[in-house]
């Protein structure tokens, strides 16, 4: 219609296979159809809903190593949707709502280029948020509990890049306060309250070797009021 593809109809690649098929307005796919592989005869890339020749509303993506299932703007991923790859090691990507091919809020497997797993748990608003487990490059954690607008927030433990505690307790916005447990090489050095990071309130020093030192109260990191101090080597009371 005036030089113009309206309603249904086909297109066909240069090389003869078929590229789309379903319905046309002003020469753009729009509304339903199937877009195919060039090289691949009748492998489907994408079926679903189109405007102006883009994905767009609910569709079926295929790709090269991934597949999803969702919605779609402009082209982009967009609404809610499914990414998940054709790994069977890596397995789902993304679940969840999407802004403009950014994952926003749901569960996520985050992988870097060589898929090695860098974090698997929720997300909000983009950022990592609620419970979930974050990994070191080598596959070791790193971290696992909860997480609040990208920051360790809430209940959890950190662990070093050879697999042993660092920290396990509360944490405010990435930093180490609150009830907890504090680790030197695997071993237990401190047990109590802490304070951005530092001793901070009842608690039980530890040495390196995991001997008692110290059990009482701290005012930053130093010992203040009531509490006993330890010979390490003899665990006999030394002060009280």
């Amino acid at each position: 219609q005036n030089g113009y593809q309206e309603g249904t109809g086909k297109t066909w690649y240069t090389n003869g296979n078929p590229e789309y098929e379903g319905t046309f307005k002003g020469n753009y796919f729009e509304g339903k159809g199937v877009l195919y592989n060039e090289h691949e005869k009748g492998a489907k890339v994408y079926e679903g809903s189109f405007l102006k020749g883009r994905f767009h509303g609910s569709g079926f993506y295929n790709g090269k190593g991934e597949t999803y299932d969702g919605e779609f703007k402009n082209g982009k991923k967009h609404g809610e949707g499914v990414l998940k790859s054709k790994d069977p090691n890596v397995g789902l990507i993304f679940e969840g709502k999407w802004e403009l091919d950014d994952m926003m809020d749901g569960y996520a497997r985050i992988r870097d280029d060589k898929k090695t797993l860098l974090y698997e748990g929720t997300l909000k608003r983009g950022k990592y948020d609620g419970k979930a487990t974050k990994y070191y490059k080598n596959g070791k954690k790193e971290y696992e509990g909860t997480f609040k607008s990208g920051f360790y927030d809430g209940i959890g433990t950190k662990y070093n890049e050879d697999g042993q505690k660092e920290y396990e307790g509360e944490y405010i916005r990435g930093v180490i306060t609150g009830e907890g447990k504090i680790y030197k090489n695997g071993v237990l050095i401190f047990n109590g309250r802490t304070l951005k990071g530092v001793y901070h309130g009842p608690g039980t020093l530890y040495d390196e070797d995991g001997k008692l030192i110290f059990k009482g109260n701290f005012n930053n990191a130093e010992y203040e009021g009531k509490g006993i101090l330890y010979h390490p080597k003899t665990n006999q009371i030394k002060y009280e």
